[in-house]
C-alpha cells in the first residue's frame, strides 16, 4: 500500500488487532480513510509517529515501510513472533 502521493510505501504481512483505535487517534490528526483495513492505519501511524508507532501496535505482524524521498527503509515485526518457532 502507498500514499496518495506515492512518497510512502508498505509491505505488511499480518493482523493489527487494535487498528480501530489507532484509527480513531490518527483521524483528528488529519489523516483521512478510504478503506476499513489496518494496513491502511498501519501506513498512517508509520508516517505520523515514525518509529515511535510500534509501541503502539498490538498484533502479529512483520512490515517493511519505505520512504522514497528520504530514501529509507525501515523493518519490524511484532516482538511476539519468535514464539511461534
Amino acid at each position: 500500500m502507498a500514499t496518495k502521493d506515492g512518497r510512502h510505501v508498505l509491505v505488511f504481512n499480518g493482523a493489527i488487532y487494535n487498528f480501530q483505535d489507532l484509527r480513531a487517534e490518527l483521524e483528528p490528526r488529519g489523516h483521512s480513510f478510504h478503506t476499513h483495513c489496518d494496513t491502511e492505519v498501519l501506513l498512517a501511524a508509520l508516517v505520523e509517529w515514525g518509529a515511535a508507532a510500534l509501541p503502539k501496535l498490538r498484533g502479529m505482524f512483520a512490515f517493511a515501510w519505505w520512504d522514497s524521498l528520504e530514501k529509507r527503509l525501515f523493518m519490524a515485526r511484532d516482538p511476539d513472533l519468535t514464539s511461534l518457532f
